[in-house]
């Protein structure tokens, strides 16, 4: 999908990690809701100071709402932004 015009997306993102067996196990959930990207960029670590480290893209989002679902634990938290306070 191709974002050329500040659209607003959905979506959300999974992440896993290690069990205690060693396989593969849901650790938490993220979800947002109408979403616009006000940043990306390309992070290139200095070779000497942070050579365990790797190139990686840092992408910055606005969001309307974000919910979080802590699997393993079975807690969850979300946030609205037109419920901030001020």
């Amino acid at each position: 999908m191709a974002i050329d015009s500040n659209e607003s997306l959905n979506g959300g993102f999974i992440f896993y990690r290690t069990s205690q067996t060693g396989q593969l196990e849901l650790f938490y959930e993220v979800k947002i809701t109408e979403a616009t990207i006000t940043d990306i960029s390309c992070v290139y670590p200095h070779s000497i100071n942070d050579h365990d480290m790797m190139p990686y893209e840092k992408v910055t989002l606005n969001y309307k709402s974000i919910s979080w679902n802590h699997v393993t634990a079975g807690t969850s938290a979300y946030s609205i932004w037109e419920d901030r306070i001020l």
